[in-house]
């Protein structure tokens, strides 16, 4: 279901279609919170992939090039590095997830 329903009618004796959003339908597609580049506290994942390990908990104290994530994409790992010293805020996804490019996985403080 991708929130759209076909809407079909007749105008001047031709019957036609259209494409409409429908507002009560509910969508497979979640919307996803992207990083923004110009907040040093959004830390956004660099490429499409899957969670394998969440190294940090909200309230942990990092250093920086600490990892705080490890995804992985086509048998390759990626670690998710904290840019600066701080402290984890928030953590947005857990060990399973699927990432998509530029999507916020974590919120320094």
């Amino acid at each position: 279901n991708d929130g759209t329903r076909q809407v079909y009618f007749e105008l001047n004796g031709n019957a036609r279609s259209v494409t409409v959003r429908d507002q009560s339908a509910e969508t497979d597609e979640a919307v996803r919170e992207k990083a923004d580049k110009g907040n040093a506290n959004h830390v956004g994942a660099p490429m499409p992939g899957k969670v394998l390990k969440v190294t940090v908990k909200a309230g942990d104290e990092v250093k920086a090039g600490d990892v705080l994530m490890v995804t992985e994409a086509m048998k390759m790992e990626t670690n998710i590095k904290a840019k600066a010293d701080g402290k984890v805020a928030e953590v947005k996804f857990k060990e399973g997830d699927k990432v998509e490019k530029e999507d916020l996985v974590f919120v320094m403080g």
